[in-house]
């Protein structure tokens, strides 16, 4: 880490302000040629020229110094917040990186303030998941780790293991005195309970994952119900072809969208009904495929016509499965339709698509279905991402090994185990020396950060 890196630390294209950030040695030296300020006071915000190896103005800047030890990186930084044209931020880039600094990789800032030991790798890689996170819980998640939330579990597991441990080496140095059966169960409880508390964090990873998840919305019914007009109303544009004539959607439509905080699929569906023609056909083969990968049904029904007969027959095994809402659609013509043939339901809206009434009605039961779903799988107020699950899971094998080498008193090999799990937990926090696990790790961020 002797190299002075630089790198633009906003994203690019025209902005009202862009920020160039500087770690390393040649901090004071930039600041020394480019703003006439040999010895800059830590921490203070200077409004400046920046002026070029030629001397040459280039932008009034803001710039702030950070000494050593006491910068996100750990090293002396320097930030400078130019205006965010192009051609400006460009211009002072080629110029710092004239004065012996080089271009930093992705993600090397946040390496070296783990390398000085600034933050531990939970909190490296939380600052990737705020930054990434495609939602205010993933991003309140990822701020929990940031401030140690996992870290502290972590930090507790490794207490606990190493206890367990630390006696069963007592007893290899001192054989001559026996652990006897009570000892031996207290160790063995002792490991018993780690195992439990990892496989806890395990399955937090996998409730997580699905509660993070983009979530599927299928809009489903029989032609001309006005799937579409609902489709294109909650999206906010005409993204699906709207027509009388029916079988107009012969397959699928989809759009990513955020319904409230939630990350939503909403998918438009063909018309579910028999045909003779082979593509209408097959879009409602696709319809009942999409009903199946759905998250959330929205049955729309059209209130001037009887209840389609045959809608049963197509999804009275799938909807039994699913959680449904029915949008009564069309409440602007005369009512027809008989609400006793209704399979079992969220909630029953009255709408008319046409006229955008009731849309706000459907985006609230969309939202409290997500967030009861929410409620009930979110038990664990933790994040975990893959590569700590994968430790978790190889820490888990070990213990459960060393379980069964201590009740056949294989006290040897039980305490290599348990010393593999430690290792194993220690890569989550980055205890260990794994170089390259860092570096496909940091490289995963981005420029800048």
């Amino acid at each position: 880490m002797t190299d002075t890196i630089v790198a633009v630390a906003t994203p690019s294209g025209e902005s009202a302000l862009a920020i160039i950030r500087i770690s390393g040695k040649a901090c004071k030296n930039i600041i020394s040629q480019c703003f006439s300020n040999p010895s800059p006071t830590p921490r203070y915000s200077y409004l400046s020229e920046y002026k070029n190896n030629q001397g040459e103005n280039i932008d009034q800047v803001i710039w702030c110094y950070y000494e050593n030890n006491k910068s996100f990186t750990g090293e002396e930084m320097l930030e400078i917040s130019c205006h965010g044209n192009h051609f400006i931020i460009d211009e002072i880039l080629q110029d710092i990186l004239s004065l012996e600094v080089r271009v930093a990789e992705p993600g090397e800032f946040t390496k070296r303030a783990f390398l000085s030991n600034k933050i531990d790798l939970v909190q490296a890689e939380a600052i990737a998941g705020i930054i990434s996170a495609k939602s205010a819980k993933e991003a309140k998640l990822s701020k929990k780790n940031l401030e140690g939330n996992l870290t502290n579990r972590i930090a507790k597991l490794q207490s606990n293991i190493l206890n367990a441990l630390s006696r069963v080496e007592a007893f290899l140095d001192f054989p001559e005195d026996d652990l006897g059966e009570s000892q031996s169960q207290s160790i063995i409880s002792e490991i018993t309970d780690s195992h439990r508390n990892i496989s806890n964090l395990t399955s937090a990873y996998h409730r997580n994952r699905k509660l993070l998840s983009k979530k599927v919305i299928a809009l489903i019914g029989s032609p001309n119900a006005g799937k579409s007009t609902l489709f294109n109303c909650i999206i906010g544009y005409d993204r699906s072809i709207v027509s009388s004539e029916l079988g107009t959607t012969r397959d699928y439509i989809s759009q990513d969208i955020m319904i409230n905080d939630h990350r939503v699929n909403l998918v438009d569906t063909a018309g579910l009904r028999e045909s003779q023609d082979i593509i209408e056909s097959t879009g409602v083969q696709n319809t009942l495929t999409q009903i199946e990968k759905a998250d959330l049904i929205i049955l729309v029904l059209d209130v001037s016509a009887p209840y389609p007969s045959e809608l049963s027959s197509y999804i009275k095994n799938i909807l039994n499965r699913k959680k449904i809402i029915i949008v009564e659609n069309k409440n602007d013509l005369k009512r027809k339709i008989s609400n006793i043939l209704y399979p079992e339901c969220f909630c029953v809206l009255n709408i008319s698509a046409k006229d955008q009434k009731g849309i706000k009605d459907i985006i609230a039961a969309i939202t409290k279905c997500l967030e009861d779903d929410t409620n009930k799988n979110c038990t664990i107020d933790i994040l975990i991402n893959l590569r700590q699950h994968n430790c978790l899971i190889n820490a888990c094998k070990s213990l459960e090994k060393a379980k069964i080498l201590l009740e056949d008193e294989d006290y040897l090999i039980a305490a290599t185990e348990i010393r593999e799990s430690l290792h194993q937990i220690g890569e989550i926090i980055g205890q260990t020396d794994n170089e390259a696990m860092l570096d496909r790790l940091f490289k995963n961020f981005c420029i800048g950060k």
